[in-house]
Formats: C-alpha cells, sequence, structure tokens
C-alpha cells in the first residue's frame, strides 16, 4: 500500500468526525470539529489541513489552517494570530546526512543495492487518545521527512500485538495497546478511518467522506503577517529518533561484511562514518538547548521593555554578551550531550540485537558501538566540526523573532 500512496498525484480528501469530541482535543478554543480538509501534493511537497470547527466559547464556526510548504509550517488562526516555522536548516540537514553517509558507506562496501535516496516524503495526520483523567488527547498534521509515505502506513507496518483483517476494499488494523483502530483504502493506500479510544472508553473518529483526484491544489489566501515560531524541539528530535533506524541498518552492512573492510584496511572508516552520524546529533542538541537559553535571554529583554528593534539593531553586542553569560554552562551542557550520546549507543544496541541478527554478531556489535560511539570522540568532533558557536546561535534566536 505504501507504492500505491507513493503514485497518488495531487487530491484532497475529506473527513467527519464521530463520537463524543467534546473535551476531547483542543484547537485553540475550539472542540467540536465539524469537517477537516485534507490536500496534498506529494511531488512538490505541499499539504494543507483545514479543520472547520465550532468554537467552545461563542458557538461562531471558523476554520484552522495548517500549510506545509516543504520544510516550512503555516498555522492560522491561533489565538488571532498567524504563525511560521521555518525547519530548512534543521530538518534539511538531517535528510541531507543520511544520504551522504549511505553514499559513503556504499564507497566502503560497493555491491550493495540501494535506492537513492533512504528518505521520502512524509504526510502525517495522527490523533492519539486522553491517557488518563484531565489530560487531553492530542492531533497532529504534519509534513517531513521519513523512511515511509505517512504515519498510518508506518504505524500499521511496526504496530506490535495488533491484528489485521480485510474487508473488501479496506485493510483495518486493530491497536489495543494504542488504543486505536485504523482503515486504510487498498487501492491507494489513503486513511479511511481512524478511531481513537480514551483510557475512560469515550470514543472519536474521523471517516473519509470524500476524495478527489486534482491536477494542482488550489491557490491558499495567506495572511499578510505571520509571527515566526521556533522549531519544535520534539519534531526535530523524531526526525533523529527516525534515522536511528537507518543506523542499525548501516550497522548490519557493517558487521556482515567485516571481514571485508578488515582486509581492506577500512575498518576506521566505516567507525568514521557513525561517528559523524552522532557528532551530528550531538550538535543538534547542542543547537536545541544553546538557542532555548538565548529565547529565554531575549524574552526577558523584552519583558524588560527593550524594543525588539533596539535588540536587533545591537545583535552583535547581544550575542557576545550571551556568548559571556552562558561560559559557565558549557561544562554542563556538554555532561549532558556526553551522557545522551551513552544512552544513544544503548539504544541504538537495543534495537540492532532485537532483529533477526545473528546472535554471533553481538560481540562485534557491541565493539564497533564503543568505537564509533566514544561520548568523548563524539563530542570532539562535533565541536571540530561545527564549534559551539554561541553568538551565530543567539543572532539565529533573535532574528526568529522577526515578523515575517
Amino acid at each position: 500500500m505504501e507504492r500505491k500512496f507513493r503514485a497518488l498525484g495531487p487530491f484532497r480528501a475529506e473527513y467527519l468526525p464521530k463520537g463524543d469530541w467534546k473535551g476531547g482535543l483542543d484547537f485553540g478554543g475550539s472542540t467540536a470539529i465539524n469537517t477537516l480538509v485534507l490536500e496534498y501534493d506529494r511531488g512538490r511537497s505541499i499539504a494543507h489541513a483545514r479543520i472547520l470547527s465550532t468554537s467552545a466559547k461563542t458557538g461562531e464556526k471558523h476554520s484552522i489552517h495548517f500549510l506545509c510548504d516543504k520544510s516550512v509550517l503555516m498555522f492560522w488562526p491561533w489565538e488571532d494570530k498567524a504563525y511560521r516555522m521555518d525547519g530548512a536548516s534543521y530538518l534539511g540537514m538531517i535528510d541531507r546526512l543520511a544520504d551522504e553517509l549511505f553514499k559513503e558507506l556504499d564507497r566502503l562496501l560497493p555491491g550493495i543495492r540501494r535506492e537513492a535516496s533512504v528518505t521520502e516524503n512524509f504526510l502525517c495526520l495522527a490523533m492519539e487518545p486522553k491517557p488518563g483523567p484531565g489530560r487531553e488527547g492530542r492531533f497532529q498534521f504534519a509534513m517531513g521527512r521519513s523512511g515511509h509515505p505517512t504515519n498510518w502506513l508506518r504505524e500499521a507496518r511496526n504496530a506490535q500485538g495488533s491484528t489485521t483483517r480485510e474487508e473488501g476494499e479496506t485493510v483495518t488494523f486493530d491497536m489495543p495497546s494504542r488504543g486505536k483502530t485504523l482503515t486504510v483504502d487498498r487501492a491507494t493506500g489513503l486513511l479511511r478511518r481512524l478511531r481513537i479510544r480514551d483510557y475512560d472508553g469515550a470514543t472519536r473518529e474521523i471517516e473519509l467522506s470524500s476524495f478527489t483526484p486534482l491536477e494542482k491544489l488550489p491557490d491558499v489566501e495567506l495572511p499578510k503577517i505571520f509571527q515566526s515560531q521556533p522549531v519544535d524541539p520534539g519534531q526535530i528530535m523524531s526526525q533523529w529518533k527516525q534515522q536511528q533506524g537507518w543506523v542499525v541498518m548501516m550497522i548490519g552492512e557493517i558487521l556482515e561484511r567485516r571481514e571485508d573492510l578488515e582486509k581492506a584496511g577500512k575498518v576506521a572508516e566505516a567507525d568514521a562514518i557513525l561517528t559523524r552520524w552522532a557528532a551530528q546529533y550531538a550538535d543538534s542538541l547542542h543547537a536545541l538547548n544553546v538557542r532555548s537559553v538565548a529565547r529565554r535571554a531575549i524574552r526577558a529583554e523584552l519583558d524588560r521593555g527593550i524594543p525588539l528593534a533596539d535588540l536587533l539593531k545591537d545583535a552583535e553586542g547581544g550575542a557576545q554578551k550571551f556568548a559571556g553569560d552562558f561560559a559557565p554552562l558549557k561544562g554542563q551542557l556538554r555532561a549532558a550531550i556526553e551522557a545522551r550520546i551513552m544512552e544513544l549507543a544503548f539504544d541504538i544496541e537495543t534495537e540492532a540485537i532485537e532483529r533477526p541478527v545473528d546472535s554471533t554478531l553481538h560481540g562485534p556489535l557491541r565493539e564497533l558501538l564503543r568505537r564509533s560511539l566514544d561520548p568523548g570522540a563524539v563530542d570532539a568532533l562535533r565541536i571540530k566540526t561545527f564549534g559551539d558557536r554561541f553568538e551565530s546561535l543567539y543572532r539565529e534566536e533573535l532574528d526568529s523573532h522577526r515578523g515575517v
């Protein structure tokens, strides 16, 4: 079904809600969803979701828009504002890294057949049930890069303890442990129905009511002014989590051909591929943490009444001051990142062992991870390659506060 979804051209799909939506998911003050309209052009990397909803406070009907154009996410109106989030610098880098490292591995281990890219456009339309009293469920719409074309097809493929039943033109996947059931169209791979069950037994669902192939997506009237938003750290770490699966693939190929690498004297080069990946991962952690501290510092200045225009005018001075103020925190941040690299090595080892791998390779696996994911070596490569760049990260964060 993944192959069939990839073959779809531009389309519009409308979904109708069923069940008890009141108090289940919150959309900027709206708790009743009337219709969900999805327009998607996979080839052009554009997705537009429009939620027609009813205000819980006033009863008025209005639309909430989510527009993904490549790595840019825009959503409006949200508390009467429009927001724009550009993840190109983060997500584009993560995507390119996977392809670059696989090409390097292909150079060391010729003869492995692989597609030109290990990633593809990824459409996410997801709901999660309420996990407990006083806690809301979750709705997520996004577009990114992954090893699967959609989140529902990925869930169907990877769900543990799920049952599958085929009914005419659809395939249904029951996932009791996740509190959800999803039904997929057999001919297109499109989501036909998604039902979630809360901790208390209440259910909600969306069901496909119409599907229309399009020659091109209609133009969307955008707000005149957007407020810039920082990239969601959860989205970035989700992309890295996806890449752990690709790293396990690399490790499997390295272990299977380890004798060839030893004879050719290329063991260190293979280790370096994994170390480079981990250094880039560590740099993402570093950048996210530094920008988070910078964000708080900038907001503190704004709360003191200093105009944003003044901060932008003296961006260099502000960046230098920030770098000096951050100096006492460098050791703590480095220790936290090195601890995370140790956890990462354990996670990757566990994932690799859980796959159907020859048990005789477990020892070489641990030795490979010990060499290539040594926290000190990873951090040293991070600093050598990227530097701490406290000043430039401050300027990036400051620049993100501009109106768009």
